[in-house]
Order: C-alpha cells, then sequence, then structure tokens
C-alpha cells in the first residue's frame, strides 16, 4: 500500500489545497491512502470521508497538535 502520512488541506489553514483536487492527484499519482492530519482535531477531516471514497482513496484520519517540543501527530 502507498501512503502519505501528513497531509493536510486548507482546512487547517496553513495549506490552501482543496480536498478534491488532493484526492484527484493521489489516486493520478498511484497513491491507496492519504492520512490527513489536519490541526487540534481529528473530527475535522470527517468531513473528507465521502471525497476520499468518491476517488477510491483510503482515508485515514489523524491531527497535529502543537507542544513546548514541537509538532506532534496523533
Amino acid at each position: 500500500m502507498k501512503i502519505d502520512l501528513h497531509v493536510h488541506t486548507r482546512l487547517s489553514r496553513d495549506n490552501d489545497c482543496d480536498p478534491d483536487a488532493l484526492f484527484r492527484r493521489a489516486k493520478e499519482i498511484g497513491l491507496d491512502a492519504l492520512c490527513i492530519t489536519e490541526h487540534h482535531s481529528v473530527l475535522v477531516s470527517a468531513a473528507h470521508e465521502p471525497v476520499a471514497a468518491r476517488h477510491g482513496i483510503r482515508l485515514f484520519r489523524a491531527c497535529e497538535a502543537s507542544t513546548a517540543w514541537g509538532p506532534l501527530l496523533l
């Protein structure tokens, strides 16, 4: 399985990537899955589930939290 494990969309406000374009491109380059790691909430990425399904890409969800030691992926 080919997967990208740390991807943001415009929902994180540090990337201007449209979710539909992101999943379309993932399919074009042969990825099987993406792990969307929006900031501070795993719930935010739930909106991406129907988009991922439409493109045939498996979606894993995580979040990125800011800590005193730097970013932490959960």
